[in-house]
């Protein structure tokens, strides 16, 4: 049998060292435990290489029983660069549906060279620092904030005094039925259970804690006399107090008063899967789901192939080597910015948007004790 039909030999140049990987496309049975067969089409094992210094990569095609494998010799050196679960991706995702569809051995390995190559370019961990600084600047991702990329309105609802007696509509003097403020009755009800009446100043000049509450449940969030209670203004009125509701105007990246944000959402948003969908966007140039919000999001994140899971303690060798890590709980998520090379899991840092909008320890995201955390490895660029 011809073990030897073609070399060829592709160097790839980095900011942190240059590697050799060598190519041999030749005929081989692969045997022993470390080969996994694909749906009958694709093998891949990893191997040390008999003098101690490489690691052998096999991807193949079976045909009458004979395996037609691309055979890549890999320096120690990248042998981290290249770990078993990028390998095992290549090999399913890659190699094995390319192989039902060229019979050229040599297209094969020009694919999985080229995949190869991808993998270990930095070009997507570049633009995540790059884009991911510019973001952490946009106001317009911070807690409350209008941010019309995402459908915001550019406007809100302020309760400005009405002299009438006029007692209709409760409270309100008129009627607003807008299909962006779902939570604007709420609010409404909320504030006419008030004890304190003022009706000089609106709502909007108010203190923006005089509606309290937090958390994802409408009904925590209810107006409190608390930043009221030592200013005699809101106090010792017995005369009736209405609004009228008036639409305000509002720019993208200015701030809600709160009660706006919760007549919009139902409670004081934040923005944290916005933010990482238009990271995704600013990296790979769409982002990497479609959100559906963070509960959804997380059930649906491990059913997605393209998505790997990974061990928190493992998440410096990925994201010190270039790949994109994602970290995910049923209400939070964000992604892992890998600042320093070599970084330690202590001193990971993430971006995000939420109560911190920016730079955050990765351990101070998430309150790993009470809540379950998933860490994922995005590898679905590698089939382009």
């Amino acid at each position: 049998m011809k073990k030897l039909l073609l070399i060829s030999t592709l160097m790839i140049s980095m900011t942190e060292f240059a590697l050799a990987i060598s190519y041999q496309t030749m005929e081989y049975k692969p045997k022993g435990k470390n080969y996994v067969l694909n749906n009958s089409s694709a093998v891949y094992g990893y191997i040390p290489s008999t003098s101690g210094d490489a690691v052998w990569i096999f991807y193949g095609r079976r045909n009458n029983s004979e395996y037609f494998l691309t055979c890549i010799l890999v320096s120690k050196s990248l042998e981290q660069r290249l770990p078993m679960i990028v390998l095992r991706y290549i090999g399913n995702n890659v190699a094995s549906p390319k192989m039902k569809e060229i019979k050229s051995i040599d297209e094969i390995k020009a694919i999985i060279q080229k995949t190869i190559a991808r993998a270990l370019d930095q070009q997507y961990k570049n633009k995540l620092l790059i884009e991911g600084a510019l973001m952490a600047k946009d106001s317009s991702y911070q807690r409350g904030h209008c941010n019309t990329n995402w459908w915001m309105p550019e406007y809100y609802y302020d309760y400005v005094p009405a002299f009438s007696k006029d007692t209709t509509n409760g409270i309100l003097t008129n009627k607003i039925d807008d299909k962006s403020f779902p939570h604007l009755g709420y609010v409404t009800d909320q504030l006419s259970k008030f004890n304190y009446h003022h009706d000089l100043k609106a709502l909007a000049k108010w203190p923006d804690k005089v509606m309290g509450g937090s958390g994802f449940e409408r009904y925590r969030y209810v107006f409190t006399s608390e930043p009221i209670k030592t200013d005699q203004g809101y106090h010792n009125r017995n005369d009736s107090c209405f609004f009228m509701l008036k639409k305000i105007s509002i720019s993208h990246g200015k701030k809600y008063p709160k009660f706006a944000s919760v007549s919009i959402f139902g409670w004081y948003a934040t923005y944290c899967n916005f933010f990482a969908s238009d990271l995704q966007k600013k990296v790979f140039g769409n982002p990497l789901w479609v959100t559906e919000g963070c509960k959804k999001d997380f059930d649906n994140l491990k059913l997605w192939s393209d998505f790997a899971e990974i061990k928190r303690k493992d998440i410096p060798q990925y994201s010190n080597g270039g790949y994109f890590v994602i970290s995910i709980s049923d209400g939070h998520v964000n992604t892992i910015f890998p600042k320093q090379i070599n970084e330690k899991e202590e001193k990971l840092q993430v971006i995000q948007a939420g109560g911190t909008t920016g730079f955050l320890p990765l351990i101070e995201s998430f309150n790993f004790e009470k809540t379950d955390v998933k860490h994922y490895l995005y590898l679905g660029y590698l089939k382009k």
